[in-house]
């Protein structure tokens, strides 16, 4: 990270900007082009904190790496919703699953998603302030996913309930899947997702110490009526969440609120077309490599 690597206070993340013309910043372009053409990056910053890369690095090249054979690590999207990336990053363990509220697709966990439309088209990332819903921010996340439990579309209350993966080995030793792949998924829709253009392979991770927030970036893109539409309904129903649970009746939601947001999430990513799989491939591999310390080879 050079000398400006976190300052010497190893417990806090550094947010550093990158250059648009940065390595960095280009594989992230290229990344973000797969599904989002039409979408503009206009920011990266690389999450520098010395305590959380520590503690990733060590579970992935000393732990993951006897006990799964494959680390599996792979770069993904990550919306962090009402909250701004700093807010997320500000906590000692960075993306916590203990915070998560449940009733997703695959209980408690942290979810991530190898398209970066899917939570650009849903709620899930963070829409900047004064932006209209155009501009938003997300978390691109080094994850060690090792032997991965396949679910396919297949979704139940036992599915929601999860707190871990299920048992890979009954041993002894008895060991776990070390986490969960699904899909493809549209958001806010249950179940299969592989016919829209938004949809995506999710990874669900349960420990902290399988994912490192690498990097934070805004996008921008153009909204039509439809995006926007969809946009004010979405907040509008999210205030109408939280005076609910304030025990204060809500105003009633739109009647097509859901129906718009599916269509508006659609609409926000139908430009998209993608790069040779072995272009985005190479880009993937080129940002992992990328790492502060040099990467242990078994």
């Amino acid at each position: 990270w050079g000398p400006d690597g976190c300052d010497g206070r190893p417990t806090e993340s550094k947010l550093v900007p990158l250059s648009p013309m940065s390595n960095e910043s280009l594989l992230i372009k290229t990344l973000l082009a797969r599904s989002c053409s039409s979408a503009e990056l206009k920011t990266v910053s690389r999450v520098q904190n010395k305590k959380l890369w520590s503690a990733y690095s060590h579970f992935r090249d000393a732990e993951l790496i006897h006990s799964a054979g494959d680390v599996n690590e792979m770069l993904l999207f990550h919306g962090t919703a009402e909250r701004p990336a700093s807010d997320v990053l500000a906590h000692p363990q960075g993306l916590d699953p203990r915070f998560s509220k449940g009733g997703g697709f695959y209980g408690h966990g942290i979810y991530l998603a190898e398209d970066p439309s899917y939570p650009i088209g849903g709620r899930y990332a963070h829409r900047i302030s004064g932006s209209g819903g155009s501009r938003v921010q997300l978390l691109i996340v080094k994850a060690a996913l090792g032997s991965q439990q396949e679910m396919g579309q297949r979704i139940s209350a036992e599915t929601r309930a999860m707190r871990m993966p299920d048992v890979r080995v009954e041993g002894p030793p008895r060991l776990l899947y070390d986490s969960v792949r699904g899909g493809p998924h549209r958001p806010f829709v249950s179940g299969g997702g592989e016919n829209g253009c938004n949809a995506s392979i999710i990874h669900v991770v349960y420990e902290s110490r399988q994912m490192y927030p690498a990097y934070v970036i805004e996008v921008e893109m153009e909204m039509g009526a439809e995006v926007v539409a969809a946009v004010q309904n979405n907040s509008a129903e999210g205030s109408a969440a939280r005076t609910r649970q304030r025990g204060v009746r809500a105003p009633a939601r739109h009647p097509s609120g859901s129906a718009t947001l599916r269509r508006a999430a659609a609409a926000a990513a139908a430009a998209a077309a993608a790069p040779a799989a072995a272009a985005v491939a190479a880009a993937a591999a080129a940002l992992l490599l990328m790492s502060p310390p040099l990467r242990h080879r078994a």
